[in-house]
């Protein structure tokens, strides 16, 4: 077929044609040119009928109507024979090249007839799309003649054939169920549209296409006629949201399919509602979904941290007395109410390990249990998984013990070749890494982890979640801030737009404001945090609010305020203390850091000067004894303040190079840069301001705009103490 032309063509077509004719009504070739929308055929059409019209006249008629396509194809339509009619409304209605055979069944003709089809081409009103021996297909010539013939009938009409072909297309095995419930969907057959956008919904989700899946089930369910339909496909509907990472409503439309159902049922789906909503961070609502089930199911909840570490100690001595030895059980052979158990404690282990650790730890010991009691090797290798990586949170002294466990986790989920399970034992690898300092191994680690969980799992938002999370941890502490600055903000609009506030407050709270400060701007790293605390429960301490309290210490440092992130901490001590994330060695190192950071920058203040010197070398010295490679250094630029402040330059300078030296080793090149510089800065003479030079061209190739106040940041109370830099 000849595409459109262009104005300029159609008019040269137009004149051509008409030469020297003169048409009645005054119509020029400019006008059938423009009415034609450049088609060839239909100018063709158009010049023809309005040169019939005149009969070639030179006196022009006024009372003849304006030649237009709209007329033209109503008095071609006017002239069919009744039969090709029929058919041409049924391929218009149909709107896709169809099958010979399918449009005379559709439209009720004998198919040994080829009259009624001939007519229509001869007319050019349709065109074959195909035409084989076997196999032909036919769609209307153009979208005007489809248009012109909709516009003619009335809906009665359009709905019977509709329905003819949608029973036309049912009686064949191969017609995708979609195209019949959008069929059915238009004559207003409700009960055969929710099954057809069902099936098809299936299908989709199948193929992995998500969206359309939800846009399917969502036409089923509007269409569904009895409460078990509109439960089954509200439950449907709610995994494939899961799939795409819209946990929150997924949550919604779980607990929405509670009220008709059975008691069994209804406990199962407030199971799934408390999981999605945990793993999205909305934790009031999901805690409270979570303690109903638990309640269903005799299940204790540990009311406060302290009873959810003896809850912990007592399944920690069953599961020392009981061992890890379990004897392999096919989930079909397994009580549904223990899996149920199994399915509850997880959810509550995965949605509070990263929230409200030690009851995370309470449930993830009790489902270690359960799983080891079933015997699933899917359950226990994602078990002893998560068990790893709360044994890792004591860091290294634990290390053997978490590093048995993560084996025996990797190669039973690498026996039973459970995609879920490996990816998971490669996460927990990556946290484990994390936890002891071990910034690039865990980069690499979640990296792997998430490509596996892209490739080969679904539903899996919360994994991926915390696969992006350390890996921008890892780039936070290898110093590789650029990196954070390209890749969090996308991904941060992207938590946003599924209503994932775990993720959100997780990287703002403390790694996004990183990257606010680095670019000066603590007005906006404020913004950020009051934005993320208005978000965040308040319910408990949770470790969303220990990294709030280290930002926005870090801002207040940062804008040279040291008095006012002495008495914010302060304030938060007791609700840490209270919640037991002290005994994680992570939060002990950086607690540690923090706050002898702000004693050394009170004590260059003037402020009780002694005392917060003693303050920042108690600090010093507890980092020493927790012997975890990556926090050394922080020890030494704690002790490098307390030597300069005290006036023992050299001894200082020496600690700062020891902290550079460590710092290296452990891959933090911007911490490093951070000692170098503030090393040059009390060196002075030629080498000095050749070290700051060098730290702060390392420091700008990661977009850091203050170098002098990023180093005041992470090494202060000396900078009175350097000379010209």
């Amino acid at each position: 077929t000849v595409g459109p032309l262009s104005p300029d063509e159609a008019l040269a077509m137009a004149r051509q044609l008409l030469r020297d004719s003169t048409l009645t009504g005054g119509q020029t070739a400019e006008e059938l040119a423009r009415e034609s929308s450049g088609i060839p055929l239909f100018l063709a059409e158009l010049v023809r009928y309005a040169r019939e019209k005149s009969g070639d006249s030179t006196q022009p008629t006024s009372e003849d109507p304006e030649t237009t396509l709209q007329s033209l194809l109503e008095i071609r339509l006017s002239r069919l024979p009744q039969n090709s009619l029929k058919l041409l409304r049924v391929l218009c209605i149909f709107g896709q090249p169809l099958a010979v055979g399918q449009a005379y069944q559709a439209a009720r003709l004998s198919d040994s007839d080829r009259e009624p089809l001939n007519r229509l081409v001869n007319d050019s009103l349709v065109r074959f799309t195909r035409q084989r021996r076997d196999s032909e297909e036919v769609e209307p010539q153009h979208d005007r003649i489809r248009e012109t013939v909709l516009f003619q009938m009335s809906e009665s009409d359009v709905r019977g054939i509709t329905r003819s072909l949608a029973e036309s297309f049912e009686k064949l095995d191969t017609t995708e169920p979609e195209i019949l419930g959008q069929f059915y969907e238009r004559v207003g057959d409700a009960e055969k549209t929710a099954v057809y956008m069902a099936q098809a919904a299936e299908k989709a989700a199948g193929q992995l296409a998500f969206h359309h899946a939800a846009e399917l089930f969502r036409r089923a369910l509007a269409n569904s006629s009895t409460v078990e339909m509109a439960q089954h496909l509200t439950t449907r509907l709610a995994e494939v949201l899961i799939s795409l990472g819209r946990g929150v409503e997924a949550a919604r439309l779980f607990l929405s399919a509670v009220e008709n159902a059975d008691e069994t049922t209804a406990i199962h789906l407030r199971r799934r509602a408390a999981d999605q909503l945990l793993r999205s961070g909305h934790f009031d609502e999901g805690i409270a979904a979570l303690r109903t089930v638990l309640d269903a199911q005799k299940q204790a909840w540990p009311e406060t941290p302290s009873k959810a570490i003896w809850s912990l100690v007592r399944s920690r001595a069953r599961l020392w007395l009981r061992g890890l030895r379990f004897t392999r059980r096919h989930e079909n052979a397994i009580d549904p109410e223990l899996l149920e158990r199994i399915e509850t404690t997880w959810s509550a282990a995965i949605g509070m390990s990263m929230i409200d650790v030690f009851r995370g730890a309470d449930f993830q010991t009790r489902n270690l249990l359960y799983a080891l009691q079933a015997g699933d090797p899917y359950r226990v290798s994602r078990a002893m998984s998560m068990e790893a990586a709360f044994v890792a949170s004591f860091g290294l002294p634990s290390r053997d013990k978490s590093e048995m466990l993560m084996t025996l986790a990797r190669d039973l989920a690498d026996e039973i070749g459970h995609p879920h399970a490996r990816a998971l034992s490669l996460l927990v690898e990556g946290v484990a890494s994390f936890l002891w300092g071990e910034w690039t191994r865990c980069f690499k680690f979640c990296e792997r982890s998430e490509k596996m969980f892209r490739d080969e799992c679904t539903g899996v938002a919360w994994e991926l979640a915390n696969c992006k999370i350390y890996s921008f941890a890892s780039l936070f502490y290898m110093g590789e801030l650029g990196d954070m600055m390209h890749g969090m903000p996308i991904y941060l609009r992207e938590a946003r737009e599924v209503g994932d506030l775990y993720s959100s407050a997780m990287l703002r709270t403390f790694f996004h404001n990183a990257v606010l400060l680095a670019d000066d701007n603590p007005r906006l790293a404020q913004q950020n945090l009051k934005e993320v605390g208005e978000s965040w429960s308040h319910d408990g301490f949770h470790v969303q609010h220990f990294f709030q309290m280290l930002a926005q210490a870090s801002v207040l440092l940062y804008e040279s305020d040291p008095m006012a992130a002495w008495d914010h901490i302060n304030g938060r001590l007791p609700a840490l203390r209270s919640s037991q994330l002290h005994r994680i060695q992570f939060v002990r190192c950086e607690l540690a850091y923090i706050v002898g950071r702000v004693a050394l920058s009170l004590s260059a203040t003037g402020y009780e000067r002694e005392a917060m010197l003693g303050v920042a070398s108690k600090q010093a010295l507890l980092l020493e004894r927790e012997r975890a490679d990556w926090a050394a250094p922080y020890a030494l630029l704690l002790q490098s303040g307390v030597l300069a402040q005290r006036g023992d330059i050299e001894a200082a300078i020496v600690s700062l190079a020891s902290a550079e030296r460590g710092f290296d080793q452990q891959s933090m090149a911007l911490f490093g840069a951070c000692a170098r510089r503030r090393r040059g800065g009390l060196l002075h003479g030629d080498h000095g301001r050749k070290l700051v030079r060098e730290s702060e061209a390392m420091m700008s190739t990661q977009k850091i705009r203050n170098p002098q106040r990023w180093t005041e940041l992470f090494v202060p109370g000396s900078s009175n103490l350097e000379g010209s830099e």
